[in-house]
């Protein structure tokens, strides 16, 4: 499973919206908005990916929700 998948998976899981997306440094990008028990509980799960991935890195910037997402996409 890759990790975009993974990740739209995981949030529809928790009722998080929002996107991920691959950036053009070769990263990933998450854009999340839910509650923060599932933010949090997203945020450990992301730092583990999927069996396939490698995870070098997580950084995670918490700002004041909009609710500019209603559902949770992977971004191309």
């Amino acid at each position: 499973m890759g990790f975009r998948y993974f990740a739209w998976y995981r949030a529809q899981k928790l009722g998080i919206s929002g996107f991920v997306r691959n950036t053009e440094d070769d990263c990933v990008e998450i854009a999340a908005e839910g509650e923060e028990e599932s933010l949090n509980e997203f945020l450990e799960i992301i730092k583990q990916g999927p069996g396939s991935a490698v995870i070098k890195k997580v950084s995670a910037n918490w700002l004041e929700a909009n609710g500019e997402f209603s559902s949770f996409r992977i971004a191309y």
